[in-house]
């Protein structure tokens, strides 16, 4: 019987330019944060993070 030896997390960290793109490059200016909510809300999402962030700005560039 064989095992596997999980791997270390070696993801390295997001740099300005990668968020950037992922995001398509958009900037929001005038932001402000108006809610936020962290854990689950009930729902079954397994193991995975269910945090919510909402956001007021005045523009999209």
């Amino acid at each position: 019987m064989m095992t596997r030896t999980p791997k270390a997390n070696t993801a390295a960290p997001l740099t300005d330019e990668a968020l950037d793109a992922a995001a398509g490059g958009y900037e929001l200016e005038n932001v402000f944060v108006t809610s936020y909510q962290t854990g689950g809300s009930g729902h079954s999402a397994g193991d995975r993070p269910t945090e919510e962030v909402a956001f007021y700005y005045n523009r999209i560039r």
